[in-house]
């Protein structure tokens, strides 16, 4: 799995990590990284997020680019490769792993079928956390069994994917609710096997029930 740099697809756009900066004039003191789209950040905006997300569509246009739909496509090649390493290196107990199969084949799927979509309009900010995502999952010590940095990792890979599918046409739309729903099933079922945080009596029931 490559591994995302200052050459990555989305650091040639100039957004890699805005949505996580808090200081726009990239100062020693707040660790930012001065640039054109951190500055435009000065501009109109109702909150740090929406002014983020306005910057980023005005650097990249009002959908993603060719470029980004490569990247994506790459991301998401390399999240089912994450998921393969996971299963192969029993990361997470075994009966979760078909939940994570299942997601796994999701991504392949949407992976071969994007470059098919001829009209895009995505969430930008799903392909950041997909992309942060894939930082961590790329690390070799975080695929290890009971990783709880790749039960977290892999909640948000699959999230971000399916803010991004379900605003995709029929059928890579369907995937959404099954990326969606991976948000905290890893740590949940990873909390639920851990002695020293395993809840007692009813509350674990209803974690359980709310999983199924």
């Amino acid at each position: 799995m490559p591994n995302p740099d200052q050459d990555s697809w989305l650091a040639k756009l100039g957004v890699t990590k805005l949505l996580s900066r808090k200081h726009p004039d990239g100062d020693a003191a707040s660790g930012v990284e001065a640039g054109p789209a951190a500055a435009a950040v000065h501009r109109g905006g109702t909150g740090i997020v929406d002014k983020v997300v306005n910057t980023v569509r005005e650097v990249v246009g009002s959908g993603p680019s060719d470029e980004e739909l490569d990247g994506l496509k790459e991301d998401l090649e390399n999240g089912e490769n994450a998921v393969n390493i996971a299963i192969a290196s029993g990361v997470f107990a075994e009966e979760h792993v078909e939940k994570l199969k299942q997601a796994g084949e999701g991504l392949g799927a949407v992976s071969k079928g994007i470059g098919k979509v001829t009209a895009v309009r995505g969430d930008l900010r799903a392909l950041l956390e997909i992309h942060d995502a894939l930082k961590v999952l790329d690390d070799p010590k975080n695929l290890q069994p009971g990783s709880k940095a790749a039960a977290e990792a892999f909640g948000h890979l699959f999230h971000g994917a399916g803010t991004f599918v379900e605003k995709l046409p029929p059928p890579l739309n369907a995937y959404a609710p099954i990326f969606t729903g991976c948000l905290h099933f890893f740590t949940d079922m990873q909390r639920l096997l851990d002695p020293e945080q395993r809840p007692s009596g009813g509350e674990q029931m209803r974690e359980v029930l709310r999983e199924l």
